[in-house]
């Protein structure tokens, strides 16, 4: 696979360049049997799976750590334990339902930041 490529302001799109980003992958931030787990400014757009028990997933605030408005983040739950997603104080997150785990073995989530310390959870959720 292609390196993930970056672009500056006036660079003439080539080619080879949207061939690259047509093929690029995901980068995959693996926490194995970890329990607990604080997204980074670094998870942006990338996918963190847990392998273990259960675990939870915690939003700081953009206080804490710079994530942008629009970032995306996926948590897979690749092991039998649902993974929950939790908030620092003074972070709001939505979902369907108000549901903030995965659903089951293999289920993916995804996390948008869509104002400063407001995230909507989104995909294969559960109770």
């Amino acid at each position: 696979m292609t390196a993930r490529q970056s672009f500056t302001s006036g660079q003439t799109f080539t080619a080879a360049q949207a061939n690259a980003l047509a093929e690029s992958t995901i980068a995959v931030n693996a926490q194995g049997t970890a329990t607990s787990y604080t997204l980074a400014t670094t998870d942006a757009g990338k996918l963190i799976t847990f392998t273990g028990g259960a675990a939870t997933v915690t939003i700081p605030t953009n206080a804490t750590v710079a994530l942008a408005v629009g970032d995306q983040v996926n948590i897979a739950q690749l092991g039998t334990a649902q993974v929950t997603i939790g908030t620092a104080s003074g972070v709001t997150l939505v979902s369907s339902g108000s549901q903030t785990k995965t659903a089951g073995q293999y289920a993916v989530v995804t996390l948008v930041q869509y104002t400063a310390n407001s995230w909507l959870l989104l995909g294969n959720l559960g109770a």
